[in-house]
């Protein structure tokens, strides 16, 4: 009677276990999706939005969920049903990242019996050995008999994979669903290692005044996942981010050039405080791929060649012994983002290179300089280098002490025009503190609250000198 009655017990017992511990998991791959947004901000970091389709029964149970970014950052996921709100909901979550590789393969056997297959050829048979892996440091070490082997010619022959690693990053969820059926499951998440940066080109002719800017971005995916069919946009401004210790990339990069349309490939948008760029199509970037798409085709500008002399920031405030020392002037190319300039657009950091077109159309570098995220309706500087006719020398003339907070420094510039032409160089004079110009050979202008600018018209084979004196307190 005990014995009918304990069996009577155990079968009602294990008829009150959830469904799900009778079920094997679900799966869902990429094979899944019906949809993949991929907002890539700069800084390495991507927001992912991944809409699946999956086939779930009623009940508990369990849903792996691969093709994941092996970068994820867990605690950012979200996850919602869109065509049953209120019947699915997960209930626990698991990311396993840990990956099957030679490393962490050989770091669960440490201490642990392993076989080294060794092919004898002078006798044409394979030695089998058993050996204790000691350390996988540089070189294994082994333990075999009595004695200790620094490496092996063998090859290693494991028993098993460790439980703890996967072939590719996974997430497993513990979900509970009101109604069997296929649901319509959007998650999203952060992810690092994926980035974006702008690269301008901007092309001048020797002959005419015009130029030619167009502009490529290069989206980088080195997270470990491919985003195949995906639409994609570009966040370009200064998003907050703490730090985060990311997972070092692997493999090698390929570079994919797209060959450039008729007409623009993104739309742009303000988003928050910064602007987003929407590509009109979906892209598909592999892993540890870079790819490089037109941002938007050349468009004609007018830029104008600039002279510059850019004094170092607090050297007012003490004497200088030196005679005179030459300093670069510096040679720019500049623009504004308006409509005249067919530019009446927000553009984004990165890299301008500079070239010249000349005779026969040969094309000539000049140049490159980055840019910093620049709305429209702004004046843009890009550096190219330092003149080579045109040459300066700074030189301080008289230094005195009024107080002990307050000096006074007289200064001249001497600016030397070997080209052919006349030219206007702009003295770019960095002070600090409370400061006052007392005297001055030309006219200036406030720049900001801490920068004024000279301006100095210099003749053919002339040399133009500019003298002032600056009082300034701390």
């Amino acid at each position: 009677m005990k014995i009918r009655s304990l069996i009577i017990a155990t079968c009602l017992l294990l008829a009150c276990f959830p469904a799900y511990a009778e079920q094997t998991a679900s799966t869902s791959t990429a094979g899944d999706q019906t949809s993949l947004d991929l907002a890539v901000y700069t800084g390495q970091r991507a927001l992912v939005t991944d809409t699946r389709r999956v086939a779930l029964p009623a009940g508990r149970g369990e849903l792996l969920l691969t093709d994941i970014a092996a970068r994820i950052t867990p605690d950012s996921l979200h996850v919602s049903c869109l065509d049953y709100p209120g019947g699915f909901r997960v209930l626990e979550q698991v990311f396993s990242y840990d990956l099957i590789t030679r490393a962490a393969l050989l770091e669960r056997y440490l201490g642990k019996t392993v076989k080294l297959v060794d092919y004898n050829r002078n006798q044409d048979r394979k030695d089998v050995v058993e050996a204790t892996l000691l350390s996988n440091r540089d070189v294994p070490i082994y333990r075999i008999g009595d004695e200790i082997y620094i490496g092996h010619p063998g090859i290693m022959i494991l028993p098993d994979i460790p439980e703890d690693l996967t072939a590719e990053p996974t997430l497993s969820w513990i979900f509970e669903n009101e109604k069997a059926g296929n649901r319509l499951i959007a998650l999203s998440y952060l992810t690092g290692n994926v980035d974006w940066r702008a690269n301008y080109l901007l092309t001048i002719n020797d002959k005419n005044p015009t130029g030619k800017l167009s502009a490529w971005v290069s989206i980088d995916n080195r997270s470990g996942v491919d985003y195949r069919n995906a639409r994609i946009s570009l966040v370009a401004g200064d998003v907050n981010k703490r730090d985060n210790r990311e997972k070092a990339a692997f493999g090698d990069r390929t570079m994919v050039m797209q060959s450039a349309p008729a007409s623009e490939q993104f739309t742009q948008a303000p988003l928050f405080e910064y602007y987003r760029y929407e590509l009109k199509r979906p892209v598909t970037i592999e892993n540890n791929q870079s790819r490089q798409i037109e941002l938007f085709s050349p468009r004609a500008i007018r830029p104008e060649k600039n002279y510059r002399v850019v004094s170092e920031p607090g050297r007012y405030t003490h004497q200088r012994t030196e005679e005179d020392t030459r300093i670069p002037v510096e040679v720019s190319l500049s623009f504004r983002t308006d409509e005249a300039n067919n530019l009446d657009m927000p553009l984004p950091a990165g890299l301008v290179r500079l070239y010249q077109v000349g005779e026969g159309d040969r094309r000539w570098f000049i140049g490159e300089d980055r840019i910093n995220h620049t709305p429209k309706d702004t004046d843009v500087f890009i550096k190219a280098g330092s003149a080579f006719d045109i040459t300066a020398k700074r030189k301080q003339l008289e230094f005195r002490r009024v107080t002990s907070r307050i000096s006074e420094a007289s200064w001249e510039i001497a600016v030397t025009n070997r080209k052919n032409d006349p030219v206007v160089v702009e003295c770019l004079e960095q002070l600090s503190g409370d400061w006052e110009i007392t005297e001055s050979s030309h006219p200036f202008t406030a720049v900001n609250a801490f920068t004024v600018r000279f301006d100095l018209s210099v003749k053919p084979g002339e040399t133009a000198i500019l003298r002032y004196t600056v009082k300034a307190g701390a």
